[in-house]
């Protein structure tokens, strides 16, 4: 099994986020399966990265990106995205 580390998002993370998160694959699994805007997505990424109730992650494999894990605190219970 190969090791994969995880790292916290960045700015350079913005549109591989945004591609793995309109992909059709992807859709077919979330709360909210249509499509995001780019301006929608650049919102919303930019807000979640300056939010101290949020974390956002990123998971590689070898320095390759391949999934987000993000946390949403609320009342000291955190929902988790993956």
């Amino acid at each position: 099994m190969r090791k994969v580390d995880i790292r916290q998002a960045t700015s350079e993370d913005e549109e591989q986020i945004f591609l793995w998160r309109n992909h059709p694959k992807t859709r077919e699994h979330i709360f909210d399966s249509k499509p995001v805007s780019w301006q929608t997505h650049v919102e919303w990424f930019n807000e979640t990265l300056q939010r101290e109730d949020k974390c956002l992650l990123i998971g590689e494999i070898d320095n390759q990106p391949i999934g987000v894990l993000r946390f949403d605190n609320v009342d000291s219970v955190a929902q988790i995205s993956i």
